[in-house]
């Protein structure tokens, strides 16, 4: 199965369930990655979800995924109408852009991560940019702390550019920052894994 040419837009998007996706591009079945392109997801209020957006084309050695858009979508959602856990998870695509988005108030369900935005495994010549994160909290009884935006493309030359995005009140208990346990910690931007070529500048 191959998707192609697909858009969503202008939508009211509402999951009542905190254990899977509100909206989902991929292979045939939630964790299967498969073979898309030209997709666009943009203008759309995304509430509830384990993760609001979830886009899977694969990992680094077999990326599937072309040309997606998401953009202008308010993950902003409180009480039972918020967000899970992640609120724009991109994997195994090669050109994305994700912009102008506002992912906030994530209602995480322990013992999974907080992170606002996040480029995976294999997500290759992406822009991330103009994107409002705020409000991420990682529940303060356990040592960990909120992500805003990670990189983990686990590519060289992965051509990714962070730039120009406002993020603020990324909260979490956290550890020692000076020890093996830092990336424990609240982190605004976070990049890990083996990659090159990653930008990331003009952000506040």
């Amino acid at each position: 199965i191959s998707v192609h040419d697909a858009v969503v837009k202008n939508c009211i998007l509402i999951n009542t369930a905190h254990d899977n996706s509100s909206v989902v591009v991929g292979g045939q079945g939630y964790f299967f990655p498969g073979p898309f392109s030209a997709v666009t997801i943009e203008n759309n209020e995304i509430r509830g979800g384990g993760t609001g957006i979830y886009i899977n084309g694969g990992f680094s050695y077999a990326a599937q995924g072309r040309n997606v858009t998401v953009r202008s979508n308010l993950l902003n959602g409180s009480g039972v109408n918020a967000v899970g856990d992640i609120g724009i998870y991109v994997q195994g695509v090669d050109t994305a852009i994700v912009a102008m988005n506002e992912v906030a108030y994530l209602q995480q369900t322990f013992p999974n991560y907080v992170r606002g935005i996040w480029l995976a495994d294999g997500t290759t010549n992406t822009l991330v940019e103009r994107n409002l994160v705020h409000d991420l909290t990682y529940p303060s009884t356990f040592y960990d702390g909120a992500k805003g935006i990670v990189v983990t493309s686990n590519t060289i030359n992965c051509n990714n550019i962070i730039r120009n995005n406002f993020i603020h009140g990324i909260k979490g208990r956290g550890r020692d920052y000076t020890g093996t346990l830092w990336y424990y910690n609240p982190v605004g931007i976070l990049a890990f894994v083996d990659q090159t070529g990653l930008s990331i500048h003009n952000n506040s």
